[in-house]
């Protein structure tokens, strides 16, 4: 059960670092920034073809969208152990309250 939560929560991370990444470079570029003339050591070149733009903007909205997708499953995951925790205690009290019941030669509750 803990497997899917602990995988979840690196695809999250990862995603929320690819989704700030490719979002600021995308909302960078379709501002209208331009590098300056003398580029620093690492220079991204401006995309100024509409095919480029579509990509940069598809791009960022498949990180968010995976992103949103292992948020909302971290999320169930997490739901669905509680409810799975829940269960088990309730169980080990009705346990420990037959095993009481037994011990002192009574009936179960609810026998009829």
């Amino acid at each position: 059960m803990a497997l899917p939560s602990r995988v979840y929560v690196g695809v999250f991370v990862f995603g929320l670092i690819a989704s700030i990444v490719t979002l600021t470079y995308t909302a960078l570029f379709l501002s209208g920034y331009r590098p300056p003339p003398e580029p620093p050591l690492i220079y991204f070149e401006p995309p100024d073809e509409p095919a480029k733009q579509f990509f940069l903007v598809l791009s960022s909205l498949l990180c968010v969208g995976f992103t949103v997708f292992a948020w909302r499953r971290l999320v169930a995951g997490a739901r669905r152990d509680v409810e799975t925790r829940r269960r088990r205690a309730e169980l080990a009290r009705e346990q420990q309250r037959y095993r009481r019941t037994e011990q002192e030669n009574k009936r179960p509750p609810g026998y009829t």
